[in-house]
């Protein structure tokens, strides 16, 4: 199954090229899942997803906030587009850091892996190539509209929830998109550049 679709959008007007594609990657998301697992035992919160977790299986909570952001800039850095399937199924990014090196961090991290690829290689991906729909056309048009000259491809990467504020790391060609934003609810960073440019 091919997780990558870019472009989905394509033209060319002059000198003018648009390309806007989707990602849906395995590893971001599962980034996310992991951090939604801690914040839930830490507060106690009701994130997705809800599992009994050991909290003696995971690190503190500035090492986990450090080595989050490093593995999110990592991918981020990496050929992720191309690769991330690949990348997922040979784990090269090291999810396991972010647990401790205990029996409860490896039962952590196997359970938090085996619920993610039940959830993600079903009903989870497709709810965000369902988010996909909605901006990838949208983006579009407002680049095309305002006539704008792009290098390279825009990325929108799709994920299924907000990450901690640390590990928003932006480029000019990767955005990233939750299932709760809407185009048309006008707070997300993407069109604030539309309106800038």
């Amino acid at each position: 199954m091919l997780k990558y679709r870019v472009p989905q959008h394509h033209t060319e007007r002059g000198n003018i090229v648009i390309n806007v594609g989707d990602v849906i990657s395995y590893n971001f998301n599962f980034l996310i899942y992991i951090h939604n697992a801690y914040t839930n035992l830490e507060n106690e919160g009701d994130k997705f997803p809800y599992l009994p977790l050991e909290r003696e299986g995971f690190i503190d909570r500035k090492s986990f906030l450090e080595k989050g952001k490093e593995i999110w800039g990592e991918c981020l850095r990496s050929d992720i587009q191309e690769e991330d399937i690949q990348y997922w199924l040979a784990e090269k990014f090291d999810f396991r850091g972010l647990f401790s090196k205990n029996d409860y961090g490896e039962r952590n991290y196997r359970l938090l892996r085996k619920t993610f690829n039940c959830w993600f290689g079903e009903i989870g991906y497709r709810s965000l190539e369902l988010q996909g729909e909605v901006w990838v056309p949208y983006v579009y048009e407002k680049l095309a509209e305002n006539n704008k000259k792009y290098d390279g491809d825009i990325f929108l990467e799709i994920i299924f929830d907000e990450g901690p504020k640390e590990w928003k790391i932006y480029s000019d060609q990767h955005y990233f998109i939750t299932i709760h934003d809407h185009p048309m609810n006008g707070s997300h960073i993407l069109l604030d550049k539309f309106k800038n440019d």
